[in-house]
């Protein structure tokens, strides 16, 4: 039956007549009702002894309430219809136990189908719409007539469908009228699927479907008695069921603005309430959380056992006195009473809403457990807050265990001095770090640093005074680093920081930076005097080990240590400890793969990366862009390209001149022996590199063989490359040429 969206006045001009002048049938106003003649003696008026009627809705009330509760009020309805229309004392007995049973058979449905909260499937209907079946089987059994089991069976019939919709006898106008009502009381009663109708627009519904689901005649003249409610009436029907049913009438009220029906099912009768109360009771009382129910005007109405534990207080000492937060003990974490304008219970039933938190409870006898306290709102069937339950967990256990991992965690984890990660925490961080960073797609950079002459400061300023140089440079790094970065003592004087998602270059601008501001901090300890550090950085690459990553920003390290100290040296692969034969000077990374002609103004070198020639260039182009390189000539396989150092990240050194240079190179892929026996092929690309000046006077000057080296340096970088050297020369295969034509024709 669809729902009513706008009520027509007409409706109720029509209809607000005397019942005589709307086509009544004759046998509403003169009570001329027939049995029918092939069920029951005119003579019998006991349809069902009240017992029994008492017993089966009593049954359903147990089995479900809301059933129950609706059955009544349709019953209740009829009487104030027979009282309406002046109907004999036998028949209106019919119609109201009819009225009343007419739903007995949901006892015989499946709790998982009759209290199911949503919509119902096919099959779970079809068991449904079997509850008229199983209703005339129970008050079969049950003894009742012939004409109230006709009733029955009729009732969910459509007025359309009857054999004979006009018939006059008693069964049949009954189960047309039941029909109509309990449509009515179904629309403007609570449902978990609707709200419910207004009085007037149920009208208007049952009206609109008269003549089709509902007898014309009776659904108008239900409508007038419901348009003009009278409280005479209603003290009748609520009086008349006080005695035939006093406990259930009780607990179902009849009016006829139908607000006791829309307010849901009913509370339950004495019965329930005892079966309840000892259940919850029994319940609340045994589970681990102290459980507190306060309703909206503050009293409290619940106290369980654990509530009484974790308060100290008795449940008879609290129970029916106004909430307060004192008489909980409610603390913060620090130990200080929450006052009352801070209340959570009084927060929720300002919001409405649901909350959380953790706090403390001060019991009577000064002990304090922490808690975890949930508070939440109880709203009954209109959707009104009623109250609340107060919820609390004891974590103190709890909470004290994790307080000790913490401390234990710390004192395994943490430096006892610097209160940085220690080495044994490196230790178990760096393999899933080297392991996460090996690959391609996601670059991690590890800085090793040591702070210079160390030992200086301990001999002239005291050990204690290394201890500060020590706390301040540990807390420099640390401040200094994001959340995700590590920072760990590696030993003495030397710290790592492990950057994820980092590359070497960015890592080099972060270790500039901390040079830079450690030689800028004045330290106490040392009487204003400055200290310096050293880093080496590198990245994690492909096939790194944990000794093999670290060990290469080590001698990053030592490489800044040979070179003067208070300097950053990036180690993108395996450093050599010869020196430059035409530059005097230490060798960088990428002296494992330069051979430097006579020119000392021409650099050249042989480069192997572990990526195909397709890669190697896209990793080029990231070259070109990053140092602003201008393209002068390009092909599948060579390209040249110049750059201007002063307009490249590259960091300008004291009283230096940077010059321009003309890059020359040369990619081809290649398939190299691999795997520990040497039978497995994998395929690389070589990359040969020309690097020269382009002015004579950067080629006359001897700096530009070390901005060479720097420029061949980045290059390596960002193409991951290493030396050709001849033990990898060992392994070669072949070379594979480019295709000049097609195979295919």
């Amino acid at each position: 039956m669809a729902q009513a969206t706008e009520t027509s006045n007409e409706i109720f001009e029509v209809n607000l007549v005397p019942h005589r002048d709307v086509g009544l049938p004759s046998y509403v106003s003169t009570g001329e009702i027939s049995a029918p003649s092939d069920v029951d003696d005119p003579k019998d008026l006991i349809h069902v002894p009240l017992n029994i009627a008492a017993g089966l809705h009593m049954a359903l009330r147990a089995k479900h309430l809301t059933a129950a509760s609706h059955s009544l009020r349709v019953a209740m309805w009829t009487t104030a219809w027979g009282f309406t229309y002046g109907l004999r004392d036998d028949h209106l007995q019919l119609f109201e136990f009819s009225g009343l049973l007419h739903e007995i058979g949901k006892i015989g449905i499946p709790d998982r189908v009759l209290q199911k909260a949503d919509g119902l499937n096919d099959h779970e209907q079809a068991m449904m719409d079997l509850h008229p079946q199983v209703g005339v089987e129970i008050l079969r059994a049950a003894g009742v007539s012939k004409t109230l089991l006709k009733c029955v069976v009729n009732v969910g019939m459509d007025y359309s469908t009857l054999p004979d919709p006009d018939t006059n006898d008693s069964a049949s106008m009954s189960a047309r009228l039941i029909r109509i009502v309990d449509a009515y009381d179904s629309m403007t009663s609570w449902s978990a699927y609707r709200d419910p109708l207004s009085r007037k627009d149920a009208i208007a519904e049952l009206i609109r479907n008269a003549g089709s689901q509902f007898d014309p005649k009776l659904a108008r003249s239900f409508a007038q008695m419901v348009l003009r409610p009278q409280r005479k009436l209603e003290e009748r029907v609520q009086k008349r069921w006080g005695k035939l049913l006093p406990m259930q009438a009780e607990q179902t009220p009849f009016e006829f603005d139908q607000v006791a029906a829309r307010c849901g099912p009913a509370a339950g009768g004495p019965l329930m309430h005892s079966l309840s109360d000892s259940f919850y009771r029994h319940m609340l009382n045994h589970i681990q959380q102290a459980v507190i129910f306060v309703d909206n005007e503050f009293r409290i109405l619940q106290w369980n056992r654990e509530a009484e534990r974790m308060t100290g207080q008795a449940a008879d000492a609290v129970l029916h006195h106004f909430w307060k937060p004192s008489l909980v003990g409610f603390c913060d974490r620090s130990g200080f009473p929450i006052p009352d304008h801070q209340c959570p219970f009084l927060s929720m039933i300002i919001s409405g809403e649901r909350s959380q938190r953790k706090l403390s409870i001060k019991r009577l006898d000064g002990k304090i457990l922490d808690a975890e306290l949930e508070v939440v709102p109880v709203i009954n069937d209109r959707g009104k807050l009623t109250g609340g339950a107060v919820i609390m967990n004891d974590v103190s256990e709890q909470t004290a265990l994790e307080q000790k991992l913490i401390h234990l965690n710390e004192r395994a984890s943490q430096d006892q001095l610097t209160k940085i990660a220690n080495r044994g925490e490196l230790n178990r961080q760096l393999p899933a770090f080297i392991e996460t960073h090996s690959g391609d797609d996601i670059e991690g950079a590890i800085i090793i640093c040591d702070i210079d002459y160390f030992k200086r400061i301990n001999d002239n300023f005291s050990h204690q005074a290394g201890d500060e140089a020590l706390k301040a440079f540990a807390t420099l790094l640390r401040d200094s680093c994001r959340t995700t970065d590590l920072v760990a003592r590696y030993g003495g004087e030397e710290f790592v920081m492990l950057c994820p998602q980092c590359d070497l270059e960015e890592a080099r601008q972060l270790a500039e930076s901390l040079r830079s501001k450690l030689q800028r901090t004045p330290m106490p300890a040392l009487r204003g005097a400055c200290i310096t550090a050293s880093f080496g950085v590198t990245v994690v690459k492909s096939g790194d080990t944990d000794e093999s990553a670290i060990g290469r920003a080590d001698r990053g390290l030592i490489t800044a240590k040979q070179n003067g100290r208070d300097r950053v040296i990036c180690m993108p692969v395996e450093p050599t400890n010869t020196a430059s034969p035409t530059t005097g000077i230490q060798a960088n990374t990428w002296m494992d793969w330069v051979e430097l002609a006579n020119n000392k103004s021409k650099l050249e070198a042989e480069l192997i990366t572990d990526v195909p020639k397709s890669i190697a260039c896209e990793k080029l182009k990231g070259f070109v862009q990053e140092f602003k390189a201008a393209v002068t000539n390009l092909d599948a396989d060579y390209a040249i390209f110049e750059i201007d150092c002063r307009n490249t990240p590259m960091p300008r050194r004291a009283n230096e001149r940077l010059g321009k240079y003309r890059v020359h190179v040369a990619l081809q892929d290649i398939e190299l022996k691999a795997g520990p026996d040497k039978t497995q092929i994998r395929q690389a690309a070589l990359v040969k590199v020309i690097m020269t000046p382009i002015y004579a006077r950067d080629r006359r000057e001897d700096a530009s063989a070390a901005q060479s080296a720097r420029l061949m340096q980045a290059l390596q970088c960002y193409l991951l490359a290493q030396a050709f050297d001849e033990s990898l020369k060992a392994d070669l295969i072949r070379v594979i040429k480019p295709e000049t034509d097609s195979r295919y024709g």
